[in-house]
């Protein structure tokens, strides 16, 4: 019986890391959690496709059910946005895990398609639906599921530190500003 962080390490380096949500968990690594309790199946990561699936079931001494052939294989897609219909409403810059939407509220986002895994969440919360999901050309550079790992690592990371500086700023009252900024620059140091 293969312990639980080394099944952990071994079923991410199998999967693709697309942090897609479609097997049901928010990360892969939820997913990982969920095959080691028993409580998912290997059938659920579509990005992954049969290579995946048979791994999966390798590495967790699983049988195939159902044995035959259960997912095509994906065609790797990369996000691009209509710059004519896109609002800068900035949903989008949330929803996506590897951080490869560029833009701010108000402004115009796009794409950086080497960091695009086309997991598709940034469309789904699109109001004017001005994301569109293309098939990767083959001269652009494909995302290596180790990349993304790190890449969405990274995005953790920040998330964590920019909402620990909102708390710790939403305690300031009647604080004058240059104090404020003094203060969260010593807090962003820290952190």
């Amino acid at each position: 019986m293969k312990n639980n962080s080394f099944l952990r390490s071994e079923i991410l380096k199998i999967l693709p890391n697309t942090q897609c949500k479609q097997c049901g968990q928010a990360t892969c690594a939820d997913f990982a959690e969920v095959l080691i309790k028993r409580n998912g199946s290997i059938n659920d990561c579509p990005p992954g496709g049969e290579e995946v699936r048979i791994k999966l079931a390798q590495i967790l001494d699983r049988q195939l059910d159902p044995s035959h052939k259960l997912h095509k294989k994906s065609i790797p897609m990369v996000a691009h946005v209509d710059e004519n219909n896109c609002i800068g409403c900035a949903k989008c810059l949330d929803a996506c895990p590897m951080d490869s939407i560029i833009g701010t509220k108000t402004r115009i986002h796009t794409i950086v398609t080497d960091w695009c895994t086309g997991c598709k969440l940034c469309g789904l919360v699109c109001p004017t639906d001005c994301i569109t999901f293309l098939v990767r050309s083959s001269e652009k550079r494909k995302l290596f599921k180790e990349e993304a790992a790190q890449r969405f690592f990274n995005k953790q990371i920040r998330v964590e530190k920019l909402r620990k500086i909102e708390e710790k700023s939403s305690v300031f009252i009647n604080v004058d500003d240059r104090s404020k900024k003094e203060l969260l620059k010593t807090l962003v140091d820290t952190i």
